[in-house]
């Protein structure tokens, strides 16, 4: 009687750790579904990964995509720390062939855009949410295309979605 009990209660808490696991994620797996394929452009897997110590916390999930010799390079991060000043100013300067911009876009997002000329090749940082403990951006590292293009395609993306997400996580 005692070993069909014991082993009743081994079964019982083997479901409710499988159970466990299947349930819960790690944060940066929620954000995979967001950095979702991009009409034809290659894909790599989507990696991530979480830290959290204290108050202190670091979300991130990234994939690249390629396509004719361009390419991006993106990551959705959730950081502890209030987005830096820069992110929420409208600024322009351009310095030795490099350009740097930031603008309020539609939908109210905050849009960060280095660019080198010469280079062909610069970065996109799309505040999505911030609070005064924590932020979360989509940063894309772009090559073999100019800003304008790499801002286009960045808006294959569905910022809103990620939005949300990320203020949940903030």
């Amino acid at each position: 009687m005692f070993g069909k009990a014991l082993l009743f209660g081994l079964v019982i808490m083997a479901s409710v750790f499988i159970f466990a696991e299947g349930v819960l994620a790690e944060p940066h797996e929620e954000l995979y579904p967001l950095l979702s394929n991009i009409d034809g452009w290659n894909a790599s897997e989507v990696k991530g990964m979480s830290l959290a110590a204290g108050n202190m916390k670091m979300i991130n999930a990234t994939r690249n995509f390629t396509k004719e010799g361009k390419r991006l390079d993106s990551a959705i991060m959730v950081n502890s720390g209030p987005a830096p000043d820069s992110q929420t100013r409208k600024y322009s300067a351009e310095t030795g062939g490099q350009k740097v911009t930031t603008k309020q876009m539609k939908g109210g997002y905050w849009v960060t855009t280095v660019y080198s000329k010469k280079n062909n090749a610069g970065q996109l940082i799309i505040l999505l949410a911030a609070n005064a403990q924590s932020h979360g951006l989509l940063t894309i590292n772009f090559s073999g295309m100019d800003d304008e293009e790499a801002l286009s395609v960045a808006g294959q993306f569905q910022w809103s979605k990620m939005k949300k997400i990320v203020e949940e996580m903030l």
